[in-house]
């Protein structure tokens, strides 16, 4: 497996969202994937 060397901007479009935290005491922000691109680069 090779290492990732640019930036995760080239593969995706990032989203952050408020979301319950796993305890139930509160709410944290989570920034995830929301959308993929350049997947055959990304394989290769």
């Amino acid at each position: 497996m090779q290492t990732l060397t640019v930036g995760p901007a080239t593969f995706g479009e990032t989203v952050t969202a408020i979301e319950l935290a796993p305890e139930g005491t509160g709410y944290r922000t989570k920034t995830r994937f929301a959308r993929f691109f350049n997947l055959p680069e990304l394989m290769a």
